[in-house]
């Protein structure tokens, strides 16, 4: 199974537990095959490393998240 997570699943599952993290998990696992962007990618490093959001990560560690990302 392919799958498309969404930048707010991808948050949810990055930082809390739930059916995103499980999602995740399962691209991981090698259980599904996760697919993305390039845009979705950039989507997801601006909201990371906002001021106006809760996260507020370094440009370095919101890379960190997405290579992690890229690898699944």
């Amino acid at each position: 199974m392919r799958v498309v997570l969404d930048t707010n699943v991808l948050i949810s599952g990055i930082f809390w537990t739930g059916k995103p993290k499980e999602i995740i998990n399962y691209a991981r696992k090698g259980k599904i095959v996760f697919l993305t962007s390039e845009h979705l990618l950039k989507e997801l490093k601006n909201i990371l490393t906002s001021e106006q959001k809760p996260f507020k990560l370094t440009k370095k560690d919101a890379n960190i998240i997405l290579n992690h990302l890229k690898k699944l």
